[in-house]
């Protein structure tokens, strides 16, 4: 068994819920496959575990049963986009102190639940302002963006981002625009960890 294998077995003993995996989590890791093993271990190598992060997890059954979710959701991610950021979340999770846990909770079943699109459309706005409605809905449906354009991926970001409550849309000198909501904002923030170079990767 390779160091880095071994150091991936330590840290889901430490990190997952007892009872999910049971006591023979080296088996478990051994029997993943290839790519959800080499998930696992592109996301422990980008960030530390310290002793105070074992300590806070060991400590807390509520982090317990999330990192399993995290360590699954890691293992299985199909988007690399997004697996290039689960190590900042994951960062955020432990360290950000702006965030209760229930809303780091939902932050990181919000996470999983959106596609790269949308994450992507949710920066844009963060960084870059609010953009004119009609770019993203026209009135006229011949105007539609054209798939795998800029304005197309928009456009679904937008329709994932409004069921959420992600953005918002005013009015202004009689031009309809969508920015981010306050929400939004917190979401980007959270799995980004206040950082905008983080979020550049992605």
């Amino acid at each position: 068994m390779t160091p880095e294998i071994q150091k991936a077995i330590e840290f889901v003993a430490v990190a997952t819920a007892s009872g999910i995996i049971g006591n023979r989590v080296d088996s478990w890791f051994v029997n993943l496959y290839y790519h959800e093993k080499s998930r696992i271990l592109s996301w422990l190598r980008s960030w530390t575990l310290t002793e105070e992060d074992k300590k806070m997890i060991n400590e807390n059954e509520q982090l317990k049963i999330l990192f399993s979710q995290i360590t699954s959701n890691v293992a299985n991610e199909i988007f690399e986009e997004k697996l290039l950021i689960w190590p900042t979340i994951t960062e955020s999770l432990l360290r950000n102190k702006k965030y209760k846990f229930k809303k780091k909770q939902y932050f990181i079943n919000l996470f999983i639940k959106l596609d790269v699109a949308t994450i992507n459309y949710l920066a844009h706005l963060k960084f870059n302002g609010k953009i004119v409605s009609a770019k993203v809905f026209p009135t006229n449906e011949f105007h539609k963006p054209k798939i795998d354009s800029k304005d197309f991926s928009f456009y679904l970001g937008q329709i994932q981002s409004a069921n959420t409550g992600l953005t918002d849309l005013y009015h202004k000198n009689h031009k309809s625009y969508i920015k981010i909501s306050e929400l939004g904002e917190q979401f980007i923030d959270f799995i980004s960890n206040s950082s905008k170079k983080k979020l550049n990767q992605f």
